[in-house]
């Protein structure tokens, strides 16, 4: 089902602002961030905090929102739900339009923006232009992953990882022009 990106985003902001005092950082992300006329859901990227060590501050602020009634579980054909550390996959009850939060951390932000933003095809572009390139691209990890390599990245980490620190940077490292979300 689609719905009117100027819906959307008046959610989309809404939830957001529930959420921000639980993340370090928050931002919209897919075809809302790509300025496109309609959605198929709401797509957050955010980096939560932590109280001591293990206590997910977005993941108490989510459940909150859930008692009173503003979000809930999205149930898939099965019947199950899907909310876990990095992906949680909800609705907003009262348009029926899904939110999809995902978490990641400060190393892993600007791949999971480029990947949260979309759309398949860019991915795909990069993943493809990464393996001309002889890396991998970790949609999941902190960027590319050259592999067999003995050379620890400029800013450490394990031996042939880029981590990228910055959009641009993501499309710059396997070669590709830069491209603002809504020409993706």
């Amino acid at each position: 089902m689609k719905y009117k990106a100027s819906i959307a985003k008046i959610i989309a902001e809404g939830i957001v602002n529930l959420l921000k005092p639980a993340c370090r950082r928050i931002e919209i992300a897919g075809r809302l961030r790509r300025k496109r006329e309609e959605v198929g859901d709401i797509e957050i990227l955010c980096i939560p905090k932590f109280e001591e060590v293990s206590v997910d501050c977005l993941d108490r602020e989510i459940r909150k929102w859930i008692r009173r009634g503003i979000l809930d579980f999205r149930r898939n054909v099965k019947g199950s739900t899907v909310y876990g550390r990095q992906n949680k996959l909800l609705v907003h009850v009262d348009s029926g339009i899904p939110v999809d939060i995902f978490s990641t951390d400060e190393e892993r932000w600007w791949v999971a923006l480029v990947v949260r933003t979309g759309p398949k095809e860019s991915n795909m572009r990069i993943a493809r232009a990464a393996i001309d390139r002889g890396m991998r691209f970790k949609a999941y990890g902190r960027g590319f992953i050259r592999p067999f390599s003995q050379h620890y990245n400029r800013h450490g980490g394990v031996p042939g990882e880029i981590i990228c620190t910055s959009e641009m940077e993501v499309f710059q490292t396997i070669g590709l022009p830069y491209l603002e979300p809504e020409e993706r």
